[in-house]
Parts: C-alpha cells; sequence; structure tokens
C-alpha cells in the first residue's frame, strides 16, 4: 500500500510541469481558431453537424439531389452504396435516436459514440423496433454505429442475434478513420470541383473548420507536432 501511495505521489509530482511546458508550448503556436474547439460541442451538435452536411442540396428544375449524402453511401460501400436517393429526409435527436435518414425504400439508424456516451439497456434494439412499429420493414432498416476511435455497442444494446440478422446492413465506423477521411478526401474533392456559389463558399467554410477540429482530436494537425513531441518526450523522461 505504502509503494502504491509513492507511485501516486510520484505521478502528482509530474502534472505542474506538464502543465507548465504544455502552456509555453501553445503560446508558441501560430493564431488559429476553430469555433467547434472553442464551444466543445457535445454529441448532440456533431450529429447536427453531419446532419446538415449531408443534408446538402443541389436543385435542379423540381429534381433535387444531395451529393453528400451521395459520396458518404459510396465511401461506405455495398450495400450501403446501393441505395437510391429518391426523396431522403434527415433528423437528428427525433424519436432519440442521433441520426435518422429515411427515403423511400430504406431507414439509416446513426448512433454516434464521439464522446464515449455508454449504451442503454438495448438501445439499438429499440431503435430498430420504433421503425418497424412504424411499419418500415426490417430488412430496409440499416445501423452504423458511429464511435470516436472505434468501438462496438454492448451485447445488451445490439444483442448477437440482431447483429446476425441485419449482417451487412450493420456497420461499424469511427470519426478518426472514417468520417474524417471521408470529408477530407471524398466531399472536399467534390467542393473543390465546384463553381463557387453561396451554398458552395458555405459549405467549404463548414468543412474547414470540421476537418480542422478533427486533426485536432485526434493528433493531426501538423503545426502541432513539435509541441507533442516535446510534452511526450517530458512525460517519457519522468
Amino acid at each position: 500500500e505504502r509503494e502504491d501511495i509513492a507511485d501516486f505521489q510520484r505521478l502528482i509530482d509530474i502534472v505542474p510541469g506538464f502543465r507548465h511546458l504544455l502552456e509555453e508550448e501553445k503560446c508558441k503556436l501560430p493564431y488559429s481558431i476553430n469555433l467547434l474547439d472553442e464551444i466543445h460541442a457535445n454529441e448532440n451538435a456533431h450529429s447536427r453537424i453531419l446532419r446538415k452536411l449531408l443534408m446538402f442540396s443541389e436543385t435542379t428544375g423540381s429534381i433535387s439531389k444531395y451529393p453528400i449524402f451521395g459520396l458518404f453511401l459510396k465511401y461506405l460501400g455495398y450495400p450501403f452504396a446501393d441505395l437510391a436517393q429518391i426523396k431522403p429526409v434527415i433528423t437528428a435527436e427525433r424519436a432519440r435516436i442521433d441520426l435518422l435518414i429515411r427515403d423511400r425504400d430504406y431507414s439509416i439508424i446513426i448512433e454516434n459514440k464521439i464522446n464515449g456516451a455508454g449504451d442503454q439497456e438495448e438501445q439499438l434494439k429499440r431503435y430498430v423496433e420504433k421503425l418497424t412499429t412504424a411499419n418500415v420493414r426490417e430488412d430496409n432498416i440499416y445501423v452504423l454505429y458511429l464511435s470516436a476511435d472505434g468501438g462496438s455497442p454492448s451485447e445488451s444494446s445490439w444483442p448477437d442475434t440482431m447483429r446476425k440478422r441485419f449482417g451487412c446492413r450493420y456497420r461499424e465506423i469511427n470519426y478518426r478513420d472514417d468520417v474524417y477521411r471521408f470529408l477530407n478526401d471524398d466531399a472536399s474533392r467534390y467542393v473543390t470541383a465546384q463553381q463557387e456559389t453561396t451554398a458552395i463558399e458555405f459549405l467549404r467554410s463548414a468543412l474547414h473548420q470540421y476537418v480542422d477540429y478533427l486533426e485536432g482530436r485526434f493528433h493531426y494537425r501538423k503545426g502541432e507536432q513539435t509541441m507533442r513531441d516535446k510534452t511526450r518526450a517530458y512525460l517519457e523522461e519522468k
């Protein structure tokens, strides 16, 4: 027990020096501002941001297309890539579902766990039951479990029987590898290729802010590499 207390004390002694070094290195960073960093967005806010990005539309006559949503389906691959866009309706936090995409022939449930919230009892299973109660066939329901950097729902939330029934209509994705890559590559390439309009300008600005936020969250920002190296070296030395 005394050794445990001594180890704990040594750990506590490291903190002031680490904090001082971190603040010192932060002061050396070039000026930048990211609104999401400043407001500390929660999971609901991230769901609303994704909803707005996926809802971006182009209208020709009476026909609307959703290019970002379409690219996202292609990024996910089969069977999501085979889903046709007729008239998708995307909602956030309706019926307690983080993100719900409904079209004529399918519904996609997206459970957002970017901040690591725990699963509720039978959570995903109940979401599926809500849709089947609303006359959506289970064969037309798709589920995405979206974590920060990889993870699976609990057995209680998503029993193995449901996982087997859904097969490839269920997918686990994450912000670090999937959302970041999709927005930084596919969505950004689309925006770059478009003629400048007010809508494209807003979309470009939103993408830039969100991609930069994710780079900061997952330590991808190149400008912060020196700071990370020094703080890591300090911890290794201590």
